[in-house]
């Protein structure tokens, strides 16, 4: 068997990426095309659908597929595009949705973007190293200098430093590690008290620059939202589940949260769970996080109430582009900032009255059920927008050319053999060959913990007592579980593992630092699958959390297997403990710094931490991917070409995977203008710095984004 397809099937839900494989070792001269492939595996993103939710139309209006609901879609597009953008959504009038999403959907900004460690029990100290004899940061010899507004540069990184970064072994008791620390580089969002809006004491001890209150960071560092709705679930570690409930991030583990539906003349408290909706989950968790959106406490009810006040108009500190391609009519250019319209009358425009109640868009007060509902429209309508944000139209996808390219009107699409250049067709011979970077980075969405792999299944339709009818497509209740995402995995201590597909330690950090997929909702119901299916087979499972956790898994074969074999089999092991979400590696040339601590700050580093295969391989030893290992075709101590493939694979991420229209903000990646705080300037009268990001209009900019710290992918 070749040595690739030997890589690819020791992972089950690689399994896809096979034939896409096989054409790619048909590796031919120039002009001519990949080999054709079985109608089951996509050429390219092109050919790859964002599923909309399965009863999305039991909360939009009008008819899925008629015109009525075409416009209603289009209308919920509206809502959530002006919702993400808009600075009011945050409690300081200045943090938008996007300001931690605004370059290629990450964040490369380098000032004041430290969290200390505090998913590591609680770190509050910056600069500090917790390995015995090497220096962090702010130790000598390197004296950095981290804390709260600090200035990352490029001399910074990695923050896990060897002397030959390419010599294996653990970070431990090893003389080749010379910097490492637990510090994040993540994304600054509010102060503590937002200071102008809040009364009391907010003094922040933790992220105060001489006695004054700055920015809080994250404790990971934040992910594109661009393609994000090719996964299943949303966040790092995943607690932006797949199905919406309507009120937190948390889905079907959160048992109690409810929304209020309007029959026959009568509000009632109802439980929905809207499949396939994982950016909805996640659009509802910042707006009320003290490190992001919210200096002092507050509820959704608290953001309603301002953004649905008759005074307050949606975008109203920003500049919206008339030829903006969603919002660009109802752009205010009399004013030269805001809509003409108001977010209530956005929301009526999209929603049933089941969900808003008897409203008219001449009434001036704000409807309690409007209020209780905010979280649904709220997050629905981030899903809506947020799942037109897909790239593409990259080298790679050209190069591989589309039976039918569902974003272009399913068009067929040839195979342009030079679409990439001979650098880059080296580079993706190597992520799909010695690197292994498809067994876990599947092509064409880059990630395998996707929803074209992850097997989710509705159940049949069923009446309820309680419910009433679920499943169809306008219950409001549909019974969804993802039936391959379980599978059993050799383990780098040489034990089998039940494991989330897509989730994965790979020894950035040690383990006991941030667990990761291993944590629980507030309800006490693990994140995982695998967890919550090693209770289902126990019985111990609620009844309303059951019809969404797999009832099989597959082993390393690709065999599927009851429940009962599968966790036999792994001695009732569940491997989830420091395991993160696989990221899309699409328009990565811009999203640096790299994983989820952001501690490397160059695609360069992230190929050299897989080839001496990650940082603490001995320390994770009972948790880590078994494929994380020493990759010596990509040791560019052994030799010229070595090195010259590691530039090659470079090339391929950075470039071969680059949607232009992402990097020039053009439809539909062109967005409204956006005031970005930058860091606190000390003596100043007004001390946050902020920088304006531009309204573009759907011809987006004629000036690209920037890199993290401007580093070339290639830079060490």
């Amino acid at each position: 068997m070749p040595t690739l397809l030997r890589r690819v099937l020791s992972r089950p839900a690689a399994l896809a990426a096979v034939g896409l494989s096989l054409a790619l070792l048909a590796w031919l001269s120039p002009g001519s095309a990949p080999a054709q492939l079985a109608p089951a595996v996509p050429l390219s993103l092109k050919e790859v659908a964002v599923p909309e939710p399965t009863n999305l139309h039991a909360f939009l209006k009008g008819t899925r597929g008629q015109a009525d609901g075409e416009a209603a879609r289009k209308a919920a597009i509206r809502l959530g595009k002006a919702l993400f953008w808009d600075m009011q959504v945050g409690s300081d009038n200045i943090q938008a949705c996007a300001s931690c999403h605004f370059n290629a959907g990450a964040d490369v900004r380098a000032k004041n973007q430290l969290d200390p460690g505090t998913a590591d029990n609680g770190d509050i100290v910056f600069g500090n190293s917790k390995i015995p004899g090497v220096p962090g940061p702010n130790e000598a010899p390197w004296n950095f200098g981290f804390g709260p507004n600090a200035n990352l540069m490029a001399k910074h990184f990695p923050l896990h430093r060897r002397q030959q970064p390419n010599q294996p072994g653990d970070g431990f008791n090893n003389a080749n590690v010379v910097l490492d620390t637990n510090d994040i580089v993540s994304s600054q969002g509010v102060r503590l008290g937002d200071e102008r809006f809040a009364t009391g004491d907010y003094r922040d001890t933790t992220f105060d620059y001489r006695d004054r209150n700055v920015r809080r960071s994250a404790p990971r560092n934040a992910p594109s939202a661009i393609n994000a709705g090719l996964h299943v679930d949303m966040f790092w570690d995943g607690r932006g589940s797949f199905v919406f409930n309507g009120q937190t991030p948390f889905g079907f583990r959160d048992t109690k949260s409810q929304v209020k539906r309007h029959v026959n003349g009568v509000e009632q408290l109802v439980t929905v769970r809207i499949p396939y909706a994982s950016y909805a989950s996640q659009a509802v968790g910042p707006p009320l996080s003290l490190r992001e959106m919210s200096g002092h406490s507050r509820n959704f009810a608290d953001l309603a109430n301002k953004l649905l006040s008759p005074e307050l108009v949606p975008l109203g500190l920003q500049g919206v582009d008339p030829s903006d391609s969603s919002l660009g009519s109802l752009a205010n250019t009399a004013l030269g900032r805001g809509l003409t319209t108001s977010y209530r009358e956005m929301i009526l425009a999209a929603f049933r009255p089941d969900w808003t109640g008897p409203q008219n868009t001449a009434q001036r007060g704000v409807d309690t059920m409007l209020v209780h509902n905010f979280p649904l429209y709220f997050g629905l309508a981030l899903q809506m927008y947020q799942s037109t944000l897909i790239a593409d139209d990259t080298p790679f996808d050209r190069f591989m050319g589309a039976r039918a390219a569902v974003r272009e009107g399913g068009r067929a699409i040839a195979a342009n053999a030079n679409a990439l250049t001979a650098q880059e067709k080296r580079g993706l011979e190597l992520y799909t060959g010695p690197g292994k970077c498809v067994v876990c980075h599947v092509l064409p969405e880059t990630s395998n913990h996707i929803h074209r792999l992850a097997g989710l299944q509705l159940r049949n339709a069923r009446n309820d007592k309680t419910l009433g009818r679920v499943n169809g497509p306008t219950d409001p209740v549909n019974e969804v579980a993802p039936q391959a995402m379980l599978e059993l995995m050799p383990m780098g201590n040489g034990g089998m593992g039940v494991y989330d597909v897509g989730f994965y330690n790979i020894g950035v950090r040690p383990t006991t630092e941030d667990i990761g997929r291993a944590s629980a909702a507030p309800s006490g119901l693990p994140l995982s699958y695998s967890e919550l299916a090693l209770r289902k087979l126990n019985g111990t499972l609620p009844a309303s959390v059951a019809p969404y956790v797999p009832d099989f898994g597959r082993d390393e074969l690709g065999n599927v297997l009851p429940l009962k074999d599968l966790f036999a089999r792994a001695g009732n092991r569940v491997v989830t403990r420091g395991a993160f979400k696989t990221p899309i590696l699409r328009n990565q040339e811009f999203q640096g710094p790299y994983f989820h601590n952001g501690g490397d700050a160059t695609l360069r580093h992230v190929v050299e931490f897989y080839a001496r295969g990650g940082n603490f391989p001995d320390t994770n030893r009972t948790d880590l991917d078994a494929d994380i290992g020493y990759i010596r075709e990509l040791d560019p101590r052994l030799g010229p070409q070595q090195r010259s493939d590691i530039e090659a694979l470079v090339a391929f991420i950075s470039r071969g995977l680059n949607d232009d229209r992402v990097t020039y903000r053009r439809a539909p990646f062109d967005h409204p203008q956006l005031w970005i705080p930058v860091g606190e300037k000390a003596g100043s009268k007004q001390p946050e710095t902020l920088v304006e990001l531009k309204a573009t209009g759907a011809r987006g900019s004629s000036t690209p984004i920037g890199r993290f710290l401007g580093l070339d992918p290639q830079s060490r």
